[in-house]
């Protein structure tokens, strides 16, 4: 038990002067004996003089034995506290509570005296792992884990090579031994009390370092801490907007399914902060420059197969890597049906299907089709269906399945795609042609089937009838001598007669179809004729018919006129006939005045014209609103202009006959400026011709 401290001070000083000090005797008549702790590592060393003991307890038991029972009082000290201890029948015990590192101990009693018993008794100072830090050869450590401060026993990091710090404590003979999960000798600290630290290079995963704690070949303490190497290489797909909505993740976060064949990857590795990777890819190795820890690079995907791209460095004799694996499924498109469409004013129903003459080549004689199908792609995106020949777009919207659209189009060839977009990449799905073919036809002509261009018209009334396919019910423009006529379509045929006051000579007639989107048109070019002179040269050319008839009568064996006839025949079929002009022969061989009604006279030659056809447009630009120039101007512009015998347009022919806007104006010369035609052409030879066109902005 414990007695107050301040009442043995009271009478100890008596009791110390009482005892004369010649009485001391060498003999210890109080033998110390201490219990071996019983727990398990446990250290209990005592030299041989039995002055020091060594011991990793936190307290020890002691037993004392008083051979002299004339001691009834005993002192103890321990580290400068006093326990005051009377002895039972000469015996009696203790437990003392020790500190860490030395404890002194001093018991004193009267025995003929002042008597003392000195013991020093160590208790063991191990010592423990208090941080790890990360190590990088361009950077200071920087810390991960003070275990001394929360006192944790694992960490992860994405740096491989770690530092290990730790105190050493006393006595001398103290040793720490490091191992690893594998068993492996890390290192041995047998130096003097202080700190160490243990560069190691961790492996993948999880790692476990084990610290023994031995005083003289024996473990004390054992501590083991855990060390977990994750993202040593971070990758990842660039979720830029050019892959956004292409590629998507599967159950596993290293395995893609990628509708576009390159894809950009972004990476981060700490342990290197300039340096490079070694980026491969099946047999091919590549090495990537890492700037500031962070590399980015492009994977060709292999469209039949799954790509793995590995990234990897290594340090010492350890390698790590990171990897991730691409599967290319191509957007699939399935064109279910391709039919034109039929105009009714504005609506556009289902007409017929279109006829297919080649592998994704059709004809249309119907200014729209109407496709319909399915496509299947990955994520959100925007599907559309662009007509690469005008520049114009259809959005079909951003949802997978079935889709039907309206596309127009325009007289030629037409290259349609279906193009599934993010807004900033395209991805082609498929591709097809559809010829559209000129739908108006001209029956007839001032009540005359339609012959080769031009179209003689002895009349100034013009009569005009046809039809146009696919239009069940629409409007005809007529333009003549830059006035416009509308003609009205009735279940596809219309019908047109007007007194027109034309001056004599070659004037061109203009058939078009206007549509909020889509235009075509035709073109006729007309030869006037005077009709006065019009019904002279029909007589002449019935006469002429006749003489044909007589010359062939000439020309039987033994005719005498067949020669003059057949030098007149040549002469004539060079020559253009003129109004009311009559003919005569010039031959003097045995032919008079009176038989000059037998010399032919050939009717007009016809003349083979080819139109001009475009083959090199481009689009016109939009246009900024002055007041706004956050906006664009909408509108349309009608221009006509002079197609020369070498294909450009004359420059100086514009002729504005249409127009919403000005500015609209000199970008629709701009645009017609660049264009280039393959020339109208008569007999084969190249001519000029004057045609127009209507540009709009939508």
């Amino acid at each position: 038990m414990k007695f107050p401290l301040r009442k043995f001070r009271y009478w100890l000083p008596s009791l110390y002067l009482s005892i004369p000090f010649a009485l001391m005797v060498d003999a210890e008549p109080i033998e110390l004996q201490f219990k071996e702790p019983s727990f398990k590592n446990a250290i209990f060393k005592e030299d041989v003089n039995r002055s020091r003991i060594v011991t990793n307890a936190s307290e020890l038991a002691l037993d004392a034995v008083c051979s002299d029972e004339n001691v009834e009082f005993v002192l103890f000290q321990i580290n400068g506290v006093d326990y005051p201890i009377f002895p039972q029948n000469g015996q009696f015990g203790q437990t003392i509570q020790l500190s860490e590192g030395r404890n002194d101990l001093k018991a004193t009693y009267k025995e003929g005296g002042v008597q003392s018993i000195e013991r020093e008794i160590v208790r063991l100072q191990p010592g423990s792992v208090h941080s790890v830090q990360m190590i990088s050869k361009e950077k200071d450590p920087v810390l991960l884990t003070d275990f001394k401060k929360d006192n944790s026993t694992q960490t992860r990091t994405s740096v491989p090579t770690v530092l290990i710090a730790g105190l050493k404590g006393a006595p001398e003979g103290l040793k720490i031994q490091v191992k690893d999960q594998y068993g492996n000798l890390v290192m041995v600290h047998d130096e003097q009390e202080g700190h160490f630290s243990v560069p190691y290079t961790l492996r993948d995963g999880k790692n476990s370092l084990t610290f023994r704690y031995l005083f003289e070949d024996q473990i004390f303490k054992t501590e083991t801490i855990q060390l977990n190497l994750e993202d040593v290489i971070s990758l990842e797909v660039d979720s830029s907007p050019a892959t956004d909505g292409f590629i998507s993740f599967s159950d596993s976060t290293q395995l893609f399914t990628t509708q576009i064949l390159e894809v950009p990857v972004v990476g981060h590795v700490d342990a290197i902060q300039d340096g490079e990777v070694l980026l491969t890819i099946e047999d091919r190795s590549l090495k990537i420059p890492v700037v500031d820890h962070d590399f980015s690079t492009i994977i060709t995907v292999n469209p039949s197969k799954t790509t793995t791209a590995k990234v990897s460095f290594g340090i010492e004799d350890q390698s790590y890597f990171n990897y991730l694996e691409f599967n290319y499924v191509a957007p699939k498109f399935v064109m279910n049906q391709l039919r034109q469409g039929q105009l009714d004013g504005n609506a556009i129903t289902a007409g017929t299907p279109v006829a297919s003459i080649e592998a994704n080549s059709f004809r249309s004689s119907s200014p729209v089709v109407q496709l319909s199908g399915d496509i299947q792609f990955l994520g959100e995106l925007n599907a559309s269906i662009k007509n690469t020949t005008t520049g114009s777009q259809i959005e079909l919207g951003g949802k997978k399945g079935a889709f039907n659209a309206n596309v127009p189009l325009v007289l030629g060839k037409n290259q349609l795609e279906l193009v599934v977009s993010n807004g900033n990449q395209d991805v082609q799905c498929h591709q097809f042609d559809v010829m559209f073919e000129n739908p108006i036809q001209i029956a007839e002509f001032n009540e005359k089937a339609l012959g080769q261009s031009p179209v003689e018209v002895a009349s100034n009334t013009l009569k005009i009838s046809g039809s146009v396919d696919s239009i069940k019910r629409g409007i005809l423009n007529l333009a003549i001598e830059g006035k416009e006529h509308r003609i009205p379509v009735v279940n596809g045929k219309f019908e047109y007669s007007q007194l027109h006051q034309l001056s004599e000579g070659r004037h061109l007639a203009n058939l078009s179809f206007d549509h909020i989107s889509f235009q075509f048109g035709k073109t006729i070019e007309l030869n006037v004729l005077d009709v006065a002179a019009f019904d002279s040269e029909q007589e002449v050319e019935s006469q002429a018919i006749a003489q044909v008839a007589s010359a062939d009568r000439v020309n039987e064996p033994g005719n005498q006129a067949a020669t003059n006839v057949a030098g007149n025949k040549s002469t004539l079929a060079n020559q253009e006939p003129l109004s009311g002009a009559t003919t005569q022969n010039q031959s003097s061989e045995g032919l008079t005045s009176s038989q000059s009604t037998e010399t032919e006279i050939l009717p007009k030659e016809k003349i083979t014209y080819t139109p001009p056809k475009p083959i090199r447009t481009t689009p016109p630009k939009s246009v900024r609103d002055p007041n706004n120039r956050r906006l664009k101007l909408a509108g349309s512009v009608t221009i006509g202009f002079l197609i020369l015998e070498n294909g450009k347009i004359d420059d100086s022919s514009f002729q504005i006959m249409e127009s919403s806007h000005e500015l609209l104006d000199e970008e629709a010369k701009r645009t017609l400026s660049k264009w280039r035609f393959e020339p109208a052409k008569a007999d084969g030879v190249p001519v000029s011709k004057r045609s127009r066109i209507t540009l709009k902005w939508n």
